[in-house]
């Protein structure tokens, strides 16, 4: 009776994790998903503002990865994605970027920057295509 027990147990354990490991390693985005993305990457890129389009470009990647089935904040995304996302360390210098100006009163940030941060987070976002 107890070994009963122990692989019901075990058994509902392992479809448990299975469940978990399968929402959270989503290979790439739905094809509907990557055309909202390019519409709404299509628009931010229209935006006359630098500091403007960053705040979007990270709300962007944000949204992409809550699609592959990432939960938390986006610094939480990060952790949990990391080993699928190419050019991580730029990813994360970028959003840093944005943090810095969403917190910090004062901060600028020059086009050159603004326009590493997008490339890093274009790059992220293509390689769940």
């Amino acid at each position: 009776m107890l070994a009963l027990i122990i692989i019901v147990t075990l058994a509902a354990i392992t479809l448990l994790y299975m469940g978990w490991s399968l929402k959270n390693s989503k290979q790439k985005l739905s094809p509907s998903v990557q055309k909202k993305i390019l519409a709404l990457w299509s628009a931010m890129e229209k935006l006359d503002d630098p500091m403007r389009k960053l705040m979007e470009a990270d709300s962007i990647f944000d949204r992409s990865l809550k699609e592959l089935g990432y939960e938390g904040s986006l610094g939480e995304k990060l952790k949990a994605a990391g080993h699928r996302i190419p050019n991580l360390n730029a990813v994360w210098s970028a959003h840093k970027l944005r943090n810095r100006l969403a917190h910090e009163s004062g901060s600028y940030v020059n086009d050159s920057d603004v326009k590493d941060a997008l490339r890093a987070f274009k790059k992220a976002i293509n390689s769940f295509s």
